[in-house]
């Protein structure tokens, strides 16, 4: 067994206090003592050497106290040092750049298509994190660390890409090494649910754990497994992809070479060949057509479900159904008191998951199902670069508790 000293465990309980101010700051001396289970001397004594440091700072009074000395706040501060991010999609490369409380200070977008090729996307992402230092004026020596949100499988210890399904050419790639060696800072790398998950632990007031964070996109369906600020990452961090749940062994073939799995049957991409493959079969006078059948969007089935015409609101309704069978599975399994939904498809739906909520809440069984939250994510897509940076700072804040 590993032994923990003194030391060490001071700059856990450092990290952990820092997190506890990130999530619930600005906070006074008394309720860290009572979130961390510390005493008040301990408290007191690492607040200290935190401000010491510049990695916290005072910022005034609680108002909450009104007999006696009013109690000092306690923040992050913004000013310590940055952390960078970068999120990659099969539609972009996102690089975004924040302050140690993680608010970002820049954001750009480069549009990008999977058939790009590993080595274009590559070169777009460095040329990308480059500019980035370069626009903002920032060294590299004031950067935390780089975190990374990309598609799985991957292995997050190694920092390597494991040929994800929607990036063909991408076999076991270093993608952490990489980008280290040509940007020379610090980098890790998680699933992008994961990423997602983790801001929402810390940014959205959620306090029922464990919680199954589930992201639906047009061309992924994919999910993650957190309790509390810890992620369940199962053997080989295979755990919590819903997006490849077999809920329809007779179902489409999907990209992952399963057949049936969610993401083949409710992904924006399958409910777009749904639809396709069923309106050259379909006639009804109350829809006129504004696009041609190879060209119709996600956008225009759900605005045609919307408006309660038969085909695309059936096709919408057996998309929920299906989450909600993946969901039930899940529940069966696991029994998370809360899912959280993020991505696109419900930003495009504002009606999906109340449909998903109302059948997985029908089921008879098991009976807590009816006690199971199913809420919308409260970061929507800046979840996504939101986790990247979080994610770097998780990571490599144990740096700056042992100056």
């Amino acid at each position: 067994m590993k032994k923990i000293n003194n030391h060490t465990m001071k700059e856990n309980n450092m990290c952990i206090l820092l997190n506890t101010v990130r999530k619930k700051g600005p906070i006074s001396r008394v309720y860290l003592a009572r979130e961390l289970g510390l005493t008040s001397p301990a408290i007191t004594n690492i607040v200290s050497d935190l401000i010491s440091s510049n990695l916290l700072m005072e910022v005034g009074t609680s108002d909450f106290n009104s007999v006696g000395r009013k109690p000092i706040l306690v923040a992050i501060n913004p000013k310590a040092c940055y952390v960078m991010g970068i999120v990659l999609t099969t539609e972009s490369i996102t690089v975004v750049i924040g302050n140690f409380n993680v608010t970002p200070i820049y954001q750009h977008v480069t549009p990008i298509k999977p058939l790009f090729g590993r080595d274009q996307i590559i070169t777009l992402m460095i040329s990308d994190l480059q500019n980035a230092l370069n626009e903002t004026g920032l060294d590299k020596s004031q950067i935390l660390g780089l975190g990374i949100s990309a598609p799985g499988p991957l292995d997050a210890k190694k920092g390597i890409l494991i040929s994800p399904p929607n990036f063909p050419d991408w076999d076991h790639v270093k993608i952490c090494q990489i980008l280290q060696e040509a940007v020379g800072i610090p980098t890790v790398l998680d699933k992008e649910t994961n990423t997602a998950a983790l801001a929402e632990y810390y940014f959205s007031n959620l306090e029922e754990y464990p919680i199954f964070y589930i992201s639906l996109f047009q061309n992924s369906i994919g999910g993650c497994i957190m309790d509390s600020n810890r992620i369940i990452r199962g053997f080989q961090d295979g755990a919590g992809d819903i997006g490849h749940m077999q809920v329809d062994i007779n179902g489409p073939r999907c990209v992952c070479g399963q057949f049936g799995c969610l993401e083949s049957i409710a992904s924006g991409d399958a409910l777009i060949a749904k639809a396709q493959a069923e309106l050259k079969l379909f006639s009804d006078d109350r829809l006129s057509y504004d696009f041609n059948i190879s060209d119709i969007t996600l956008e225009t089935i759900f605005r045609y479900a919307d408006q309660e015409i038969p085909l695309f609101a059936n096709i919408v309704d057996y998309a929920a159904r299906m989450i909600a069978a993946a969901i039930g599975n899940v529940i069966s399994i696991l029994s998370p008191s809360l899912f959280v939904l993020g991505g696109t498809m419900l930003k495009m739906s504002p009606g999906l998951l109340d449909k998903i909520s109302h059948y997985v809440h029908a089921r008879s069984y098991p009976y807590c199902v009816k006690d199971i939250k199913i809420v919308p994510s409260h970061l929507g897509e800046d979840s996504f670069i939101l986790g990247a940076m979080m994610l770097a700072v998780d990571h490599f804040q144990t740096t700056l508790c042992e100056k």
